[in-house]
């Protein structure tokens, strides 16, 4: 009467352990791990992490450019005052160069001094060159400035302005008919304002050729004067300067039915 029971017990245990164990009687398939569900996370592609480094590098180049052009990091390269030789007609120049190239934001102030006074404080490079003579000292402070704040000073070396040589500029010859006293007359100048002598070189030149120290030329030819004859124009100033102009003057012989003779530079 007891044994019964047990078997109703087993039979119903073997009903329902192959259900568990994904076996049934509809023989409705257990998915497989290829049939992931959509929260699933797949491994990262390496060709996105390329794109999201290349992303990350370019925005720290972008933020190093922004901080190689803070004004605040600028400064002054070589500074120079030109031209290298001065005088008095010269115009005084700075140049200056800006590490780094592009500074946004900047500007330069320069001060030029003038045997160590205060000649010109401005954002302007040049000075007048009427402010600057002969013997004068000249160098400038160059100032990098961003809005109000200095940022870097340098000065150049100091340049002297060295004597200027006298100009010739121009020679007026006359006409000259036949014998008699003749004026060739030469006009100089001198940057420095020095007072001027006027001389003549030459070889066997004729004793009827002779300059003043006004800038006139004399000369007297005779009734046989030579068909050529050359000579040097001398300007020279008080310290050492000069001017040289050659000259050449060709006379003609008399035309027997006007009586006239010419001469001309060349």
């Amino acid at each position: 009467m007891k044994a019964r029971p047990l078997a109703a017990v087993y039979l119903l245990l073997l009903l329902f352990v192959p259900a568990a164990c994904g076996g049934g009687g509809d023989n409705t398939p257990v998915p497989s791990s290829a049939d992931s569900s959509p929260e699933e996370v797949s491994a990262p592609d390496p060709a996105g992490n390329e794109t999201a480094e290349a992303a990350s590098a370019a925005d720290f180049a972008e933020a190093s450019e922004v901080d190689a052009t803070d004004p605040a990091d600028a400064r002054l390269a070589e500074v120079r005052l030109l031209p290298e030789r001065l005088y008095r007609d010269s115009i005084p120049e700075v140049k200056a160069g800006i590490r780094p190239r592009e500074a946004p934001g900047t500007s330069l102030k320069v001060v030029f001094w003038i045997n160590g006074r205060k000649a010109q404080e401005s954002p302007s490079t040049t000075l007048s060159k009427e402010k600057i003579h002969k013997g004068d000292g000249v160098f400038a402070d160059v100032i990098l400035m961003a809005g109000d704040r200095e940022l870097d000073r340098r000065r150049t070396d100091l340049v002297l302005v060295e004597n200027s040589n006298p100009e010739i500029e121009s020679v007026e010859f006359p006409e000259i008919r036949g014998p008699g006293d003749y004026v060739i007359t030469i006009k100089a100048s001198d940057p420095d304002g020095e007072e001027l002598t006027y001389e003549i070189e030459g070889v066997d030149l004729p004793a009827w050729l002779r300059a003043e120290r006004d800038g006139r030329i004399l000369l007297s030819p005779g009734e046989d004067p030579p068909e050529v004859l050359g000579f040097e124009v001398v300007v020279r100033d008080n310290d050492g300067g000069e001017a040289r102009r050659a000259v050449t003057l060709k006379f003609q012989a008399p035309d027997q039915s006007q009586g006239e003779a010419a001469a001309e530079e060349t």
